[in-house]
C-alpha cells in the first residue's frame, strides 16, 4: 500500500472517530429532564376602568422536557401563580370587599439553551423558553361572611421565559428564571363582573429551582 493510501485511510480512520466522539458527547445531553421551582409571582389584569390593577403573591412551576438536540428541547409544563388581591372596595352591607385573582397554566413550550455538548466545560449557562399556555383564570369577591365567584374562565395566549442555570453535576442543575404570559378573558361573566368586554391579564413568575436530567 503507497504512502497515499496510507494516509487517506488514516485520514478516514481520524474523521469516523472524531464524529463517533462528537455524537457521543452530544447524546450525554440529550433526554429527559424534569424541573421544580417556586418563586415570587405577580397579578396583573387591565381594562376600561382598571387600569394596571396589579399585585404580588407566590407561585411554583413544574416542567417535564426532551432535549432533540444538545440545544434545543421541546415540554410540557404547570403554574400556578396563586392569589393575589387586585383591588378592594367598601360595600354598604358586606363591608371590606378584596378582589381575588388566581391564575394556573398549562403550557407547551419550545427552550433554547447555550449549554456546551458534553456538559463540562462551563457550568453557567442562558436559556429562553416559549411556546402557548392554556390558563385558568378566577376572579372571586371575599368579604368577612363569604365570598362569590365573579369570573372563572379558560382562555389560550402567549408564554415565554429566560433563565440562568448552573450544572451542579452531569444530571443536577440549579436555576433562576422569569415567567412571563399574557391572555385575554372576556364573555358575559366579565361583562357583568365589572361592566367591560374584555379583560387584558397578565401574570408572572420570578423563581428558583432546581432541574434534574436522566
Amino acid at each position: 500500500m503507497s504512502v497515499r493510501n496510507v494516509a487517506k485511510v488514516l485520514i478516514l480512520l481520524g474523521s469516523t472517530a472524531a464524529a463517533l466522539n462528537v455524537s457521543a458527547e452530544e447524546t450525554k445531553s440529550l433526554g429527559f429532564s424534569l424541573e421544580a421551582n417556586f418563586g415570587l409571582s405577580s397579578h396583573s389584569l387591565d381594562a376600561d376602568g382598571y387600569e394596571d390593577e396589579s399585585e404580588r403573591d407566590t407561585g411554583y412551576g413544574v416542567f417535564a422536557a426532551y432535549s432533540v438536540l444538545p440545544a434545543i428541547s421541546v415540554g410540557l409544563g404547570y403554574i400556578d401563580y396563586g392569589k393575589a388581591t387586585l383591588f378592594d372596595s367598601n360595600h354598604p352591607s358586606l363591608g371590606k370587599v378584596d378582589f381575588n385573582s388566581s391564575i394556573s397554566s398549562v403550557i407547551a413550550f419550545v427552550a433554547l439553551s447555550t449549554i456546551d455538548r458534553n456538559r463540562s466545560r462551563d457550568p453557567f449557562y442562558g436559556y429562553a423558553r416559549f411556546g402557548v399556555a392554556d390558563s385558568d383564570y378566577a376572579l372571586d369577591a371575599e368579604y368577612s361572611s363569604g365570598k362569590d365567584s365573579l369570573i372563572s374562565e379558560s382562555a389560550i395566549g402567549f408564554w415565554g421565559g429566560l433563565g440562568v442555570g448552573y450544572r451542579i453535576n452531569s444530571s443536577l442543575d440549579v436555576t433562576g428564571d422569569l415567567n412571563w404570559q399574557v391572555f385575554e378573558v372576556d364573555g358575559a361573566q366579565v361583562s357583568n363582573a365589572l361592566g367591560v368586554s374584555n379583560l387584558d391579564v397578565q401574570a408572572a413568575l420570578y423563581s428558583v429551582g432546581v432541574r434534574y436530567s436522566f
